[in-house]
């Protein structure tokens, strides 16, 4: 099932927090400090997995060396700066067999969230106690990482029907107090690879205190996508029964209970994407990919709209406000100014960016790099695609 862009929260501008799932963590349990960063090698050139830009100059973005380490920059991403919290190594291994067009693998167990250009929060699950209890380390800073604050929690009971050790899925925060963790506690199925199960967490504090509200068993053979929520009430997701088409499920009460929707087709080609009210859900036919959008966070959504390109191509949609952007196969980009009813085309002007991975500040601003083993090469556009300006991105000491 194609999915709407590796860095789905890329697409989520100011005022929403920003969500990505990274690195393998075991590390020890800290609590209430507050440190500075130690500094990377200077004149480095980075390898960048994921990339959120906050403005024209300030962004985020993770990067494969030493075991994989969060960034930032303040000029455009050219030059980037080492501002991973002490004791969460984000396990993002490079490999010297590994093929140079092989993508890298996606990590496990923490989950980063950046709100604003000086704001970020890591949740990392350490360990799982004896008494079933996991063990979730937070890291907040609020100066572009020079200090983190940190703290530890224990989630009692996580997985208690967990068939396969858990791990963290993913996260979604809507403020700064309102957020949701989601756990994997089930393996993969040999018939579909689809990881079984799902436990969801709320807090209602910033991550100091966690509840589930959601627990699907593995047993029932149901996988679930990430969650998108809205509000502090409203979220989606999507389940896929073995040997059943995907569904979209949503919930008004926190995700204590979840409720079919309708789409048309024959089902959700991944998770709805939100910029504020504005949404759009990739919806699979027969022959077909189409589109449904929504400007009032999926209360009424509209009528399917077929996309351009062909059906068997990977398409990514970019939310920009009532505007849908598409990015075909990497070698185009469409944009619709009337909700998926007709579209104009963009042609890479360098075709070494095509098949790149890509971060939209907004219809005229985007950034594409090659997320792939290897040093980087980051390009840059102002005009919707028609011109770029590429650079190799440097990691550079403090």
């Amino acid at each position: 099932m194609h999915q709407p862009h590796e860095e789905q929260p890329n697409w989520r501008r100011p005022g929403r927090w920003e969500v990505g799932v990274l690195g393998v963590v075991a590390s020890a349990c800290l609590s209430g400090a507050a440190s500075s960063v130690p500094a990377a090698s200077a004149g480095t050139p980075i390898h960048l997995v994921s990339v959120t830009m906050k403005a024209t100059m300030v962004g985020w973005g993770i990067d494969r060396h030493l075991g994989g380490q969060l960034v930032h920059t303040v000029n455009g991403g050219r030059i980037w700066m080492n501002v991973t919290p002490p004791g969460v190594p984000l396990g993002i291994p490079t490999y010297r067999d590994q093929q140079a067009n092989a993508l890298p693998e996606p990590p496990d167990d923490t989950a980063i969230l950046t709100p604003t250009r000086s704001t970020a929060i890591t949740l990392t699950e350490v360990a799982r106690a004896i008494d079933g209890s996991g063990v979730l380390l937070c890291s907040h800073t609020s100066d572009a990482g020079r200090q983190w604050r940190e703290w530890t929690v224990h989630l009692p009971h996580l997985s208690d029907t967990a068939i396969d050790d858990p791990s963290l899925y993913g996260a979604d925060f809507v403020n700064a107090n309102d957020g949701w963790l989601q756990f994997e506690p089930g393996a993969s199925s040999s018939a579909s690879m689809t990881i079984l199960g799902m436990e969801l967490w709320h807090t209602t504090n910033g991550g100091h205190n966690w509840h589930r509200v959601s627990q699907i068993s593995p047993q029932r053979m149901v996988g679930v996508s990430p969650v998108t929520f809205t509000s502090a009430t409203a979220g989606w997701i999507t389940e896929s029964k073995i040997y059943h088409n995907p569904i979209l499920l949503h919930t008004i009460n926190a995700g204590r209970t979840w409720i079919p929707v309708s789409v048309g087709g024959m089902g959700p080609d991944g998770w709805p994407i939100f910029r504020g009210a504005d949404g759009a859900l990739l919806v699979y036919g027969s022959r077909t990919i189409q589109v449904r959008t929504t400007t009032n966070f999926g209360k009424t959504w509209g009528p399917l709209r077929r996309l351009p390109g062909q059906p068997d191509s990977t398409v990514t949609v970019a939310v920009l406000g009532p505007h849908l952007l598409l990015d075909h196969s990497g070698a185009f980009w469409w944009i619709s100014r009337n909700g998926g009813q007709t579209w104009t085309r963009t042609e890479w002007t360098d075709r070494a960016l095509r098949h790149s991975a890509m971060d939209l500040l907004n219809k005229r601003v985007a950034w594409v790099w090659n997320n792939r083993t290897g040093p980087s090469t980051m390009a840059k556009t102002t005009n919707s695609g028609r011109t770029w300006t590429s650079w190799t991105p440097m990691l550079v000491q403090r």
